[in-house]
């Protein structure tokens, strides 16, 4: 049986960077996450660069401030 080596722990080595910026440049968060991560770090981005389309809900008159909600979440 061959020696095995437990792998190592990229975590504790790459960097962590967060991608901050307004979603009309959603290729560029795109091809900036893509980089870096070749590149060995970790991305933490955008979860979505849009509402979504939700059947039968109307955004301009939502009570709970979802939006305002989701916006705080990436900050």
């Amino acid at each position: 049986m061959e020696d095995q080596q437990a792998p190592q722990s990229v975590e504790s080595e790459a960097k962590v960077i967060t991608l901050c910026g307004s979603t009309k440049f959603e290729a560029e968060f795109a091809e900036v996450n893509q980089r870096l991560t070749m590149e060995g770090c970790v991305v933490i981005s955008l979860g979505m660069f849009s509402l979504p389309d939700l059947p039968d809900y109307d955004w301009t008159a939502d009570s709970s401030d979802l939006k305002g909600r989701l916006g705080g979440v990436h900050f």
